[in-house]
């Protein structure tokens, strides 16, 4: 016959197994959450001033979808969502100082596309300037409640720590997940 004893771990007390598995644990978590999107990985920018998307000026079209509008009227029938949503707008300026050695923009979040148009302005009050303007249009399928669009948008002033001169820029932030259709932003700079 022959005896069954404990199993005995030597080398490492619980408290030690303990901490190796948490910091293993850990480390998959910040992994998945990079890998995912949760996490931003740090660019070395600094915040200077923002606006949250509830802070932009709004404009709602009220038009049942971007095909459609006031002078040509669409048949809306169809149970498609994307016809029986609302789509709106936000907008926002920032002044851009140019006597920066580089201007960027930056977009970080969940829909980071758009489109960037650039202009030249007869009128220039401040040359040390340039007006940056923002639009944002999202779709929006409660019509019209928009809040969780705009609490999930910030539009920043940004400035580029370290590296060689001053380096200023706009950022376009969006959450990391939104429950709704996108937010296509467009940026103008005058």
């Amino acid at each position: 016959m022959t005896a069954v004893l404990p199993a005995t771990y030597e080398g490492s007390s619980p408290a030690q197994r303990f901490w190796k598995a948490f910091a293993v644990a850990v480390l998959i978590y910040v992994l998945l959450g990079i890998f995912f999107g949760t996490f931003s990985i740090s660019v070395h920018i600094a915040v200077i001033s923002c606006t949250r998307g509830t802070e932009m000026q709004t404009n709602t079209y009220g038009w049942s979808s971007p095909f459609s509008s006031p002078e040509f009227h669409l048949d809306d029938s169809s149970e498609n969502s994307l016809l029986s949503s609302t789509y709106g707008s936000v907008q926002t300026s920032l002044s851009l100082p140019l006597c920066s050695d580089t201007l960027f923009f930056l977009s970080r979040g969940a829909i980071s596309k758009g489109s960037m148009r650039i202009e030249s302005s007869p009128n220039l009050a401040d040359a040390d300037t340039a007006r940056v303007d923002v639009k944002m249009t999202y779709v929006d399928p409660r019509q019209g409640n928009h809040s969780d669009v705009l609490d999930q948008t910030t539009v920043c002033l940004v400035k580029r720590k370290g590296g060689k001169g001053k380096q200023m820029g706009v950022g376009l932030f969006l959450a990391g997940h939104l429950r709704i259709d996108p937010v296509v932003p467009r940026v103008c700079v005058i």
